[in-house]
């Protein structure tokens, strides 16, 4: 003791080393009997681990990344039944800077490339372009242009700008944003879409929300790529009965900043018979997913005129379908681990369709996805993380499948997460006339059905 007495550095170690230890044992304490303090300590406890995790993703993306460099995409054709809305389906992976065509045997028939350097010279929107850059949204014109999002996978923000292009990928405009997940496209021609920004002061009416923050906008762009219009999201919010909804309750998302995480966007067209009260063609109806909410935004007015959570939890691609309908792909959050296709009530909430309802066409996409309703009451679904792409009909029947994989050349093949999956008609897209979109498959019947397994026949 006289030893310790006589070197004072170390007596002030011990004692760093006993507070240490206190606050440990302390905090285990305070987690395990759920006090304010405890929960504060696991909040912390699941950001370091959420941040590891970046950080182990951002090596696996890069040795990816590297691993890509010779390697094609395949696409094997599972099912086709009769029923089909015959067409041109129109795709896009997490990995790569490319959009593809398939006929309906799964035959790649036309493709887009290009890359963000060439598509951005100089990116300034963007602080310092990391990872896997990709394509999250693409939509097609009838003489083959194309408009893109380009995406980051390790960014943040990781909105990327928007661009069109012709059927040869040559650049027509560029949108120098941090525009992310998707856009729609206006009766009138109008592009409007999801932006990002940082809120780095307290935001005047939203105490729940901390700067640093996260935070979406919607603009709106003309035909040919100028700016018309910016809205943030939550200015209209602000003295609405539905402001509240936007509090988040996970720990994670706090701690990122991320209290939005918009993914989807629709623009309300004319032919769509509305129930909501003051709701009316030109709105759009958004997804913000980490609150669980929908909503409908004038953008004239800067107001939301009607917002709601419901039985969907962490959704994606929302829309109206013709009988007023909403439909929303339902992530169902992270516990479940089943995903589906909804369509309900705008006004009652209750469910009036959806897919998957027979156990073997379960699947589970957690934080991705798309649908999109054919004119045949068909329903395109972007299996995302399955790296599939279906049909499936109004009884819930799965009638085309396509799946998407990566070969490399040592004979490896890993399925593509897929972003979208939207049809085109033969008399949609005349660039393509003198190309079959049936290929050479023809749909199969019960009796004859050639390309399912056991599993799939009723």
């Amino acid at each position: 003791m006289k030893f310790i007495k006589n070197i004072p550095h170390l007596k002030i170690a011990l004692f760093y080393i006993l507070l240490v230890l206190a606050a440990f044992f302390a905090g285990g304490t305070s987690i395990y009997y759920k006090t304010f303090v405890g929960q504060a300590i696991k909040d912390a406890l699941n950001g370091v681990e959420e941040w590891q995790k970046e950080a182990e993703v951002e090596q696996v993306e890069m040795e990816e990344m590297e691993k890509q460099k010779n390697s094609k995409v395949t696409v094997a054709l599972l099912k086709y039944r009769e029923g089909t809305y015959p067409g041109f389906t129109l795709f896009t992976t997490h990995h790569d800077q490319k959009a593809r065509l398939l006929d309906m045997k799964g035959n790649i028939v036309h493709q887009w490339e290009k890359p963000f350097n060439e598509a951005f010279p100089k990116p300034d929107h963007v602080t310092k372009p990391r990872g896997r850059i990709h394509w999250s949204d693409a939509r097609l014109f009838p003489n083959g242009d194309l408009i893109v999002q380009y995406h980051g996978a390790l960014d943040t923000p990781y909105g990327y700008g928007l661009v069109k292009m012709d059927k040869n990928s040559t650049l027509i405009w560029n949108y120098r944003a941090n525009t992310h997940h998707t856009f729609d496209i206006g009766e009138d021609g109008r592009i409007y879409g999801l932006s990002q920004k940082w809120y780095k002061k307290p935001i005047n009416g939203f105490p729940f929300i901390k700067p640093p923050a996260l935070l979406d906008s919607i603009y709106v762009l003309s035909p040919d790529g100028k700016e018309l219009s910016t809205v943030d999201i939550i200015d209209t919010f602000r003295d609405t009965p539905y402001k509240d909804l936007l509090r988040i309750t996970d720990p994670v998302w706090r701690a990122l900043g991320d209290y939005f995480h918009t993914n989807s966007i629709s623009v309300l067209r004319n032919d769509v018979k509305y129930s909501i009260p003051g709701v009316k063609p030109g709105m759009v109806l958004v997804s913000i997913r980490n609150p669980d909410v929908l909503c409908i935004i004038d953008i004239e007015k800067r107001r939301t005129v009607w917002a709601s959570r419901g039985p969907w939890k962490q959704q994606h691609s929302a829309y109206f379908t013709p009988d007023g309908m909403i439909s929303v792909y339902d992530n169902q959050g992270w516990g479940k681990r089943r995903t589906r296709v909804m369509e309900f009530d705008p006004l009652t909430l209750k469910e009036t369709w959806s897919f998957p309802k027979r156990k073997e066409d379960y699947f589970y996409s957690n934080i991705r996805g798309r649908s999109a309703l054919l004119p045949n009451g068909n329903v395109t679904i972007a299996k995302s993380n399955d790296g599939h792409i279906i049909e499936v009909n109004r009884n819930s029947r799965a009638l085309w499948e396509v799946k998407v994989e990566r070969e490399y050349q040592n004979g490896e093949t890993v399925r593509q997460i897929v972003s979208t999956g939207l049809r085109y008609t033969k008399e949609e897209l005349p660039f393509m006339s003198g190309i079959d979109p049936l290929g050479t498959t023809s749909p199969s019947t019960e009796e004859n059905n050639t390309l399912d397994e056991a599993s799939d026949k009723e």
